[in-house]
């Protein structure tokens, strides 16, 4: 079987399908009785993902998450809310209903957060702390998956979250005639696969389908906060240092 690097964005957006739709991955069981190390966090996202229990995966993050929507920046668009605020219970129903939509590819998956093949993770704080940043760590993915099974996998993961966002659209406090653009525009960004599929492929400069992907992904720096003995990422934290230009690498 052919291996070989192709585009990121492709990966990750077949592997966000695959993970909500069942994976085999290999993780490390923790004891809930001690306090977790940050190393035993970093292990234990595999286990939780593989599980495929949105409480499970849930529990990997620190709730609420805020995700601010109004910038300073004359450039950025300042929405009619100022921030999205997501609770622990909304995760949950989302990824539950998504987890249980799609169940029906196959394929084989391993995913780990190690040390880059130059030098180590770097862990700022943690032990005694309730706060530390895990830097230099990396992603990487190994994806085996036959073409026909990732197709239906994109399809089942566009079809669930465009039912997802319409339904969001429909529901929220908007001017009708907003509502109405919102959902021609997402209608519009709507993909046929089968049809595109070959420009898919000459756009990653594939002629055929590879079958066997591997991807080493460089994380940002990781943002985790302490919950009683448990490390949980805080997704707001790393919200604030990316507005605030501290990661304008990544």
């Amino acid at each position: 079987m052919n291996k070989r690097l192709i585009s990121k964005n492709l990966v990750l957006f077949i592997l966000l399908a695959l993970v909500l739709s069942g994976c085999k991955i290999v993780g490390s069981k923790l004891d809930g009785g001690k306090n977790q190390t940050v190393q035993e966090y970093l292990a234990s996202v595999g286990t939780a993902i593989e599980s495929l229990d949105a409480n499970k995966i849930a529990d990997l993050i620190a709730f609420p998450i805020v995700i601010p929507l109004e910038f300073d920046d004359e450039d950025d668009v300042v929405w009619d809310i100022a921030e999205i605020k997501i609770e622990k219970a909304d995760f949950i129903e989302y990824a539950s209903t998504i987890l249980t939509e799609i169940r029906n590819n196959k394929f084989e998956l391993k995913v780990e957060i190690n040390d880059p093949e130059e030098g180590t993770i770097e862990i700022t704080g943690g032990g005694n702390s309730n706060e530390a940043t895990v830097e230099n760590a990396v992603l990487y993915i190994t994806l085996e998956i036959t073409e026909d099974a990732a197709k239906q996998a994109l399809r089942n993961l566009q079809d669930k979250m465009m039912e997802i966002l319409k339904e969001y659209i429909n529901n929220a406090d908007w001017d009708e005639d907003f509502k109405e653009a919102a959902l021609k525009d997402l209608e519009d960004e709507e993909m046929d696969f089968e049809e595109n599929w070959e420009d898919i492929l000459i756009d990653l400069e594939m002629q055929e389908w590879p079958g066997e992907f591997e991807l080493e992904l460089p994380l940002m720096p990781l943002e985790l906060t302490k919950e009683g003995k448990k490390w949980k990422l805080d997704v707001t934290a790393i919200f604030d240092s990316m507005l605030s230009s501290e990661y304008d690498d990544f």
